[in-house]
């Protein structure tokens, strides 16, 4: 036999190893193994009789239990100590019950269902004299006694406490212990996960605060036989204590901020209620949203896709496609943006403000579409009364040289379309009083006049007898200019009455010193149509009437538009910060 490790005599390590592994001061090299073995055992035998020699000599003298199956032997036994009964406080008072929340972390918070997920420990406290021993300062073995929760089960007596807004409640591969005291006070500690159900304030999403409640309460005794308490606190209704609790790096939480406001305390008192004889106690954890994401993927965004659909009124009224995207894909995309935020929260009637903040502005990219749309229709009749004007320019050059000759006659334009209009004739063969047929007039066969070409003349006069209201035939510069937009002209007052008055100086009629008092006559008025491209080159007005006098309704459209949508933007954005703490 030798010792592990122990080389045969001529090695170098051969002491070394023999004294790294016998209790002994040296070795010779050359001791026979049998001497060895011997000389082994006698001094392993020397030692282990010395450390029990003064393990004996160090051990203090007790009375009374000295390990936890000890205690539950001689304090637990049935035939002395009946679980069923519970312990009496102040002779036949009720039994006081403390409890704690400790937070470990804050799981989940199911927003749309209204649960809340907590992970942590849940404490209780109670006195059951009847356990109490002698700690070691009055000769006692022990200062406390700690046992699992599975080994005390059923032994002793503990609060039937449940949780009245419970959900559901994980203690699986979760440990418990139960600490008892020399006085008799009892704590059990549970490791478990708690889903809660809560009544969430969604209002001011996503600057919303909330406080989650764990409700605690007795199941079959009353205040008579139990009162509940937070740890620390009252008896009775009120707050007071500390019912919830939380460690440093409990609150480290991506999502909410726990406990906010409340520096470094980070508990809350518990509140205790008392209905139809039973205590109630709501510990109550406090979190509020960090606002980033919902305000950096909802909020901006959407406030983005609003200014996107504002471009549009910069785009040139004629590239319809381009406008038509940008009006309709915002609105696609705030209903999108509005799917996946009630994707998170519940669908009811509750009033938010991120929904309503949402809601508005999707409101703005519907205007900007519907703007679309009366664009397009106010393009299409600018484009009809432009057509009218462009028909007007290309009657034949006789035609024109008639009209200017009526007009030097002094002739109204009705009495030249009265002496070109065809007449009735009669057929070859017929009675004369038997007209049946219809001609073109001897005078415009004589002139070569063409009813196509009079067919816009005949516009003109329609419209400068709708604004010739007492048959006068004239019309002052107010009357002119609603006149020409029927023609697609749009001008300001200022500018009409000077062109009015270089119009009929060219043709070598006298004007009034104050320009806004001119008139003209329906064949001046069917001239000046005509020669009205002649007279396009005016200063931009000077006054914001002017400006706007002289812009067709398709670029008031716009104009108003670019205007009006960024100050609702803007508005509706101070509005709601300012109606924030009403929601």
């Amino acid at each position: 036999l030798k010792p592990v490790g122990f080389k045969l005599p001529g090695q170098d390590n051969g002491i070394a190893a023999c004294r790294s592994r016998l209790p002994v001061r040296c070795c010779p090299v050359a001791m026979p193994r049998l001497s060895l073995l011997v000389v082994a055992g006698v001094s392993i035998a020397g030692s282990f009789a010395q450390e029990e020699a003064s393990c004996k000599i160090s051990a203090p003298s007790c009375s009374g239990p000295t390990s936890p199956a000890k205690f539950v032997r001689e304090r637990m036994d049935p035939a002395s100590y009946d679980a069923s009964k519970r312990p009496r406080c102040q002779g036949n008072g009720p039994t006081v019950v403390e409890m704690q929340f400790e937070l470990e972390r804050l799981s989940k918070v199911d927003q749309k269902a209204g649960i809340v997920t907590a992970a942590g420990f849940m404490r209780t406290w109670w006195r059951d004299i009847r356990l109490a021993f002698n700690d070691t300062n009055n000769g006692g073995c022990m200062d406390q006694v700690t046992f699992s929760g599975a080994q005390v089960l059923g032994s002793i007596w503990q609060p039937d406490i449940y949780i009245d807004n419970l959900v559901r409640k994980s203690t699986k591969s979760f440990r418990s212990s139960v600490e008892i005291q020399p006085d008799g006070t009892v704590m059990r500690t549970e490791q478990l996960i708690l889903e809660v159900k809560t009544a969430l304030a969604l209002g001011k999403l996503p600057y919303d605060e909330h406080v989650a409640k764990i409700v605690l309460a007795s199941y079959s005794q009353g205040t008579n036989r139990l009162r509940l308490m937070p740890r620390g606190g009252a008896v009775g209704a009120g707050e007071s204590g500390a019912g919830l609790i939380a460690e440093e790096l409990a609150l480290k939480n991506i999502m909410w901020t726990l406990f906010p406001g409340s520096g470094d305390d980070h508990q809350t008192a518990g509140l205790v209620e008392v209905k139809d004889n039973w205590d109630y106690l709501t510990l109550r954890l406090p979190f509020r949203r960090r606002p980033l994401f919902m305000l950096s993927q909802i909020l901006m965004p959407s406030i983005l896709f609003a200014g996107v659909s504002y471009v549009q009124f910069w785009v040139d009224p004629g590239q319809a496609p381009a406008r038509a995207a940008l009006a309709v894909i915002p609105v696609l995309i705030m209903l999108t943006l509005s799917g996946s935020l009630y994707r998170k929260v519940p669908e009811g009637g509750q009033e938010m403000w991120l929904a309503d903040n949402l809601m508005g502005l999707t409101f703005v990219c519907s205007i900007s579409a519907f703007q679309f749309v009366l664009l397009q229709i106010c393009l299409a009749r600018e484009q009809g009364c432009s057509d009218k004007v462009a028909g007007l320019k290309r009657i034949g050059e006789k035609t024109q040289q008639l009209l200017w000759q009526a007009d030097s006659e002094g002739k109204a334009l009705p009495e030249v379309l009265q002496k070109y209009a065809p007449i009735e004739q009669a057929e070859v063969g017929r009675k004369v009083e038997e007209l049946t047929m219809r001609g073109s007039s001897p005078q415009a066969l004589a002139d070569d006049i063409k009813e196509h070409d009079l067919l816009y003349v005949g516009y003109v006069k329609q419209v400068f007898e709708l604004y010739d209201a007492n048959g006068s035939n004239t019309m002052h510069v107010m009357e002119v200019r609603s006149a020409l937009t029927y023609f697609g002209i749009y001008i300001s007052r200022g500018q009409l009455a000077q062109t009015v008055c270089q119009f009929l100086r060219d043709i070598g009629e006298a004007t009034p010193v104050d320009e806004m008092q001119v008139e003209i006559t329906s064949m001046q008025f069917c001239r000046l149509l005509l020669n009205m491209h002649r007279y396009t080159l005016h200063p931009r007005p000077k006054t914001l009437r002017g400006y706007l006098e002289s812009k067709p309704p398709s670029v008031l459209c716009d104009l108003a538009a670019r205007v009006i949508v960024p100050l609702f933007i803007v508005g509706q954005q101070v509005v709601l910060q300012l109606m924030l703490p009403s929601y």
